[in-house]
């Protein structure tokens, strides 16, 4: 079935994003606020679709938080761009994305 990871992704981006602080549900928090309205060319389903699509497609899914203060805005990195930097023996350091 060709389809199936848009239709996993679709769902995915249908479902409700709560926050919670133990046992309660906050109506308003940063993070809700950012994962609605990520950046300001994709809305919270359309980025939330097209990172799991990434995930299902290429067993990874990378996302990028740009910004400071209240101007935080996320981004997609395409998974085949991201490599692991290491330390001389090998030991993961960082994340680099090539352009």
């Amino acid at each position: 079935m060709p389809d199936a990871p848009a239709r996993r992704a679709e769902a995915c981006g249908a479902a409700p994003l709560l926050i919670y602080r133990g046992v309660e549900e906050l109506d308003r928090h940063p993070l809700t606020d950012l994962l609605h309205e990520p950046n300001p060319r994709l809305s919270g389903a359309a980025f939330c679709e097209a990172l799991v699509t990434q995930l299902l497609l290429s067993g990874n899914g990378y996302t990028e938080l740009v910004g400071e203060g209240d101007a935080l805005e996320l981004h997609l990195r395409r998974p085949e761009r991201v490599g692991v930097e290491t330390d001389a023996v090998g030991w993961p350091l960082a994340l680099a994305y090539r352009t």
